[in-house]
């Protein structure tokens, strides 16, 4: 006699699912216990059997860094051959660069640009650059390691726009955690010394005059940068209701000053916005 002669097993996709998350609790307890993994409570939840290839992943990528050496990119993809950079004619260049893309892709190896450059820079970039970085000898199916080419390269004026508009975004949002102030020098609206704690307090009054923002749009219009500086204008609408309960829809410019911080990127260290009031 088999058990199911006697019981109607539930076959149910949410029946399978808990199945799977009691099984995934088990292999995080394994790759805790062996490997030394960590995983949080505020982690977010996938679909059990994603998140179950996931850990099989993390479990490759872990056993595999135990006894893993260093090697340069240009070794971990097979010491292809390229053509240096000031010798591949404009007809070739686009060939280049692709093949070079291509190996990097079956390498699970992957370039991202933020801010765009020029097929040369970046073919450059790659050959005399990239190759040259060490990267840990591990391969993971479906784990792809990507490098920024801003981060060998910064560019200032995508940076300003983006966290200018990264604070905006979380003043809006609410979002205090996404908003990153130069505690050292913070100033009024009119250029006055401030501390941090008067401007989480002004950051608070914002929030509580306009609880409820409910759509808003945010863009960078211009821009200039000093060495370590930079003022940033952004249009910004937003609507919503007030500390009343009132409907609002706020239209004009807001002006944020910015510094370079210390720790990588821009902080804050002045804000004039629509809506924001110093008292």
């Amino acid at each position: 006699m088999h058990p199911s002669d006697d019981f109607d097993l539930p076959e149910s996709s949410e029946f399978q699912e808990r199945i799977q998350r009691i099984l995934n609790e088990k292999k995080k307890k394994e790759l805790e216990e062996e490997l030394g993994a960590r995983f949080y409570e505020g982690d977010a939840e996938f679909p059990a059997k994603i998140e179950a290839i996931w850990l099989e992943q993390l479990e490759t990528f872990e056993r595999q860094m135990e006894n893993a050496r260093r090697v340069p990119i240009r070794q971990f993809i097979g010491n292809p051959t390229f053509q240096q950079p000031g010798a591949v004619s404009n007809d070739d260049l686009a060939t280049e660069l692709e093949r070079a893309l291509d190996l990097l892709a079956d390498n699970n190896i992957a370039i991202d640009v933020l801010a765009g450059v020029e097929d040369a820079e970046l073919y450059r970039f790659i050959v005399e650059e990239l190759l040259d970085e060490e990267i840990e000898d591990v391969r993971v199916e479906g784990w792809v390691t990507h490098f920024i080419y801003e981060e060998f390269h910064p560019n200032d004026e995508y940076d300003v726009k983006f966290w200018a508009e990264d604070f905006m975004s979380s003043l809006l949002t609410h979002f205090d955690e996404g908003m990153f102030f130069d505690e050292e020098d913070l100033r009024d609206s009119i250029g006055n010394r401030i501390t941090d704690e008067e401007m989480k307090r002004r950051v608070a009054a914002f929030h509580a005059r306009y609880p409820v923002i409910e759509k808003h749009n945010i863009e960078p219009i211009t821009w200039e940068i000093r060495e370590d500086t930079a003022l940033v204008e952004l249009a910004v609408s937003w609507q919503g209701k007030d500390h009343r309960g009132d409907d609002i829809q706020m239209v004009g410019r807001a002006f944020l000053r910015l510094k370079r911080s210390k720790y990588g990127g821009w902080d804050v260290t002045q804000v004039r916005a629509p809506g924001w009031f110093e008292n």
